[in-house]
């Protein structure tokens, strides 16, 4: 059975809601009202098939499908996507569509750290943390949306830094920083990284970053393990679905297809198999 990546419906900025066509009316009839539900896509020739639990409900079609490649990506990759469905039962009125976010920020941008690493689960909304004022050597144009995974360092004085790669972003508020600097030093004890899900976006004439993370306790299992790419001046490059794009945000040292093939496919599938863990808490933020 593959692994589910889960996509977030919320977190990633302005979400859009995709409609489901030809849907299963024997699937409708087991709903009443409107509710947000997980669904898994699956491919067909021509569309995805989005299903609930074990029966169909609907197919997102080929023109929708073409403007998030990431979906297919994942499927070849032998993972499930599973995204939220805003399902309003209401005799021929009935309708479903996804919830998702902007094409481009279903997969972080960047790859996580050549050492070990976790990623921290999302928290609360409540628990957001944005900041502001970011310096101009973290090389992402101010336009950008992207979607980022953060490296956590915990200082002396109970601080906790911001990095990307080695780009200090930021330091957390006194309160953020009081409520995830254990969980920081716990991980470090161990020789692990605590990394966290961003979203990177313009504000009015600002740029800002907003970190999604929660206190955890140590886990192995959600470990995973050092990458055998050791250069610690681009541990935090394009990841595989971008790069095979070509190349983009240059001044991040971000690789091109041909520079990131020989190391690449582990990497990605070291990380998207911790994203897997941390879906199902991100999915509830």
């Amino acid at each position: 059975m593959a692994d589910t990546y889960t996509i977030p419906a919320t977190g990633l900025g302005a979400i859009r809601s995709i409609a489901l066509h030809e849907l299963h009316g024997p699937t409708l009839a087991r709903l009443t009202g409107t509710q947000d539900l997980p669904v898994t896509l699956h491919a067909t020739p021509h569309a995805l098939r989005a299903q609930l639990a074990d029966a169909p409900l609907g197919l997102l079609p080929a023109a929708d499908r073409a403007e998030y490649p990431e979906l297919d990506w994942l499927l070849e990759q032998g993972f499930t996507p599973e995204v939220t469905a805003r399902i309003t039962v209401d005799g021929l009125a009935s309708s479903a569509a996804l919830r998702l976010p902007r094409p481009g920020l279903l997969l972080p941008a960047n790859n996580p750290p050549a050492q070990a690493w976790t990623l921290l689960p999302p928290g609360s909304p409540a628990d957001a943390v944005t900041l502001m004022d970011l310096p101009d050597d973290i090389g992402i144009d101010k336009r950008s949306r992207l979607q980022l995974l953060t490296r956590l360092r915990a200082l002396p004085d109970g601080g906790v830094e911001v990095y990307l790669g080695n780009h200090l972003a930021g330091r957390l508020p006194a309160a953020a920083a009081a409520r995830l600097h254990p969980t920081i030093v716990a991980h470090r004890e161990h020789g692990v990284i605590a990394v966290a899900r961003a979203y990177y976006a313009p504000r009015r004439d600002e740029r800002t970053l907003t970190l999604y993370a929660a206190p955890a306790e140590f886990d192995p299992t959600h470990v995973s393990p050092a990458s055998p790419h050791q250069d610690a001046a681009s541990s935090f490059e394009t990841t595989t679905f971008l790069a095979a794009q070509g190349p983009r945000n240059a001044d991040l040292g971000t690789p091109t297809a041909d520079t990131s093939r020989t190391w690449i496919w582990w990497l990605v599938a070291a990380l998207i198999l911790l994203l897997v863990f941390a879906g199902v808490a991100w999915y509830y933020v």
